[in-house]
């Protein structure tokens, strides 16, 4: 099959109880023939009947572009006795098992990162959120500071607490040799179908950033919100307090999320305090402007060089999710204050306006976006999928 009518999809599947072999591959548009093809080439060494929950299918699926036609140029199905067994499309179009079954010290990485070859790498993955987009990434086997930086990057854009819902899909492209920030270079979420996505562009200058299709910057004047994968536990406004027992002021939004997660300095500015302050627990507050702050309290820790004085830009990480103060759990308690005055920051309007290339650099840009979309068709997507049937 030519390689311009073909494109290949990498999948992970993870067996839930009550499914088959039979039915996980047609329900990914494999057909009866060569799903009935391939148990049968099994059966010598891995009974269908021995398919449990937990097992791992895994697969590369091409589909003929003229055609519609799904078949799988190989598949394995990886066990909790750390053996796997595997078919392949041989030259003659037809399935044969690669050995009997094969020993290994544990699951391996996706097959994405065993191809060979000018993208080898590369990784690419795109997925549909399950839960919240933090954890979803995670089951993609992406790298935690891959995921940070997604984070970071979407979040000028995206309010990951009222805009990202199940169903929600992202793709992100990095390098996979390095696990860095600046790894990714192509970072997307689609949410009630408007689609958000941005490259990475390193400027004449030795800028690094990341830019819409237009070339306009992702960095908007604040972050929509400070912290990824997290649910609004507390809103603004007077409350039962839940350790005093008394009605008094909130004076910010709670964000509960897990220990340790990142926390993102909203805008650029400079620290003004860096430290333990009462109720607040571990307690950093940045200075933006002569009257606008931002606060965030009761860190497990601050990052490392956070301290009073130290400039900080937009989305660095200033410290880590925590439960230290007057706290019942794991939370960030984030305040906005105008003249030293708490606000609303659900209502708060923040300024939004974006920096654009110079018509020079975005000819540049324009350049790299396009070897960056040339990189996205050429490696397959992996994908982790739980599946989970009732």
């Amino acid at each position: 099959m030519p390689e311009s009518t073909k494109t290949s999809e990498e999948i992970r599947l993870i067996v839930g109880k009550g499914d088959t072999l039979y039915g996980l591959l047609t329900d990914k548009g494999v057909s009866p023939l060569d799903a009935t093809s391939i148990i049968r080439e099994l059966k010598p060494v891995f009974s269908p009947r021995n398919l449990k929950s937990g097992h791992i299918l895994a697969m590369t699926l091409n589909r003929n572009q003229a055609t519609g036609i799904i078949r799988p140029r190989n598949m394995e199905i990886r066990t909790g006795n750390s053996k796997r067994y595997a078919v392949r499309l041989n030259g003659k179009g037809e399935y044969e098992r690669i050995g009997k079954s094969v020993k290994i010290a544990s699951i391996p990485r996706p097959l994405s990162a065993l191809r060979s070859g000018g993208t080898s790498r590369y990784s690419r993955a795109r997925a549909r959120i399950q839960s919240s987009f933090y954890q979803s990434a995670l089951a993609q086997d992406l790298p935690p500071g891959i995921v940070n930086k997604m984070t970071g990057i979407l979040s000028y854009d995206v309010d990951f607490q009222r805009e990202v819902n199940r169903g929600d899909t992202f793709e992100v492209l990095y390098t996979r040799q390095s696990a860095k920030d600046n790894g990714v270079l192509y970072a997307e979420l689609v949410t009630n179908r408007k689609k958000h996505a941005f490259y990475r562009f390193k400027t004449p200058d030795g800028m690094v950033g990341y830019y819409n299709k237009n070339g306009e910057s992702a960095q908007k004047a604040f972050m929509r919100t400070p912290v990824s994968g997290a649910r609004i536990t507390s809103r603004f406004g007077r409350r039962k307090h839940p350790i005093l027992g008394y009605t008094k002021m909130h004076t910010g939004v709670d964000f509960g999320v897990a220990r340790g997660t990142p926390i993102y300095a909203a805008a650029s500015g400079t620290i003004q305090k860096a430290g333990w302050a009462g109720g607040y627990g571990k307690y950093v507050r940045i200075q933006h402007s002569k009257k606008l702050a931002t606060a965030y309290g009761h860190m497990s820790r601050i990052a490392r060089g956070i301290r009073p004085g130290k400039k900080v830009s937009q989305g660095q990480i200033i410290g880590y999710v925590g439960s230290t103060g007057r706290s019942t759990g794991p939370h960030l308690h984030y305040e906005i204050r105008l003249s030293g005055k708490p606000v609303n920051p659900m209502r708060y309007k923040l300024a939004k306006g974006s920096k654009k290339l110079s018509r020079k650099w975005l000819a540049l840009f324009k350049k790299e976006k396009s070897r960056i979309d040339r990189l996205r068709k050429q490696i397959p997507v992996a994908t982790n999928i739980a599946s989970i049937r009732n």
